[in-house]
């Protein structure tokens, strides 16, 4: 006996326009669609996670508190959970920017090892990934075809699951590359140099919850004082000059959102109060943060 399967129309009708949907934010913009992309003038939060490609030119940029500059042949990582600011944009700049939503790499967890590709897709890169230029071409034309089925995703049948394979597939990629990358990176560094580069990367995951320095001695398994001076010694900074300068850049970038409240980001950022948030703000940048949101204001 055969069993006959009735489809109801609705539930495909949905499942289309949730994969629609959800391949909208899956976008590429050129040099000339940057505004759409990100703000200038101020620190950002973007709205999505991305891979920013970058054929010639140079974009300097600030992720969190580190300076990075972005040169030709090369690409670095976006993350949304990061606040970023543009320094400079040089005249001859070419790039492609590929936007995806967060959950992206959940989605298609069941296709690959999760934790080998996808881990730096959530990590802080405090610099950028040179490519060759038989990595360029493979690069370049994964991108033109995600370009392609994304402008034409009404057009073709299962342009999802394409467009999903291609990603997958530039990710290895650049995993691949990430990983030789990072690994050279780490075995040129002194003792004292994984000290601050683990240090900063532990602030930038965990300065909205925990502002002590003891808190981050202990994740590295380390005193406060032999931290201290490390830091010190590497950076010219205190460790709680770091991590100041860290909850400086996110207010920032909150303050431009102007539908928050002072009183929100006050708690957003662990304050006890509003007044709290404006004396620290106040104390470090000599303005105080209603000030500071009208000049952010005045440019936009």
């Amino acid at each position: 006996m055969v069993q006959q399967i009735s489809l109801n129309t609705k539930d495909v009708l949905r499942k289309i326009n949730n994969d629609l949907k959800f391949t909208e934010n899956i976008r590429l913009f050129s040099e000339k669609e940057m505004s759409e992309v990100v703000d200038t003038g101020h620190p950002f939060r973007p709205k999505n996670s991305a891979v920013l490609f970058v054929k010639q030119g140079e974009l300097q940029i600030k992720e969190q508190i580190t300076p990075i500059t972005i040169t030709g042949e090369s690409f670095s990582f976006i993350n949304k959970k990061y606040v970023y600011e543009i320094a400079s944009i040089s005249e001859d700049i070419e790039l492609v920017i590929l936007t995806y939503p967060q959950e992206f790499p959940d989605r298609i967890i069941p296709h690959i090892n999760k934790q080998k590709v996808y881990r730096n897709l959530d990590k802080q890169h405090l610099y950028n990934f040179p490519i060759t230029n038989g990595e360029s071409d493979v690069l370049w034309k994964n991108l033109d075809v995600i370009g392609y089925y994304l402008s034409h995703r009404q057009e073709v049948d299962y342009t999802t699951e394409i467009v999903e394979s291609y990603f997958t597939g530039l990710a290895y990629r650049l995993m691949e590359i990430v990983d030789r990358d990072n690994q050279e990176l780490r075995d040129k560094m002194t003792r004292t140099e994984k000290i601050v580069y683990d240090f900063t990367s532990l602030v930038s995951d965990y300065y909205l919850m925990n502002k002590h320095v003891s808190f981050y001695a202990d994740k590295l398994l380390i005193s406060e004082r032999h931290l201290g001076t490390v830091v010190k010694r590497e950076t010219g900074k205190t460790p709680l000059i770091i991590i100041n300068e860290f909850l400086i850049n996110e207010a920032k970038a909150q303050l431009a959102d102007f539908s928050l409240s002072l009183a929100e980001i006050a708690h957003n950022l662990r304050f006890s109060d509003q007044y709290s948030f404006s004396h620290f703000f106040k104390k470090h940048l000599k303005i105080s943060p209603t000030r500071y949101r009208k000049e952010v204001e005045r440019l936009i």
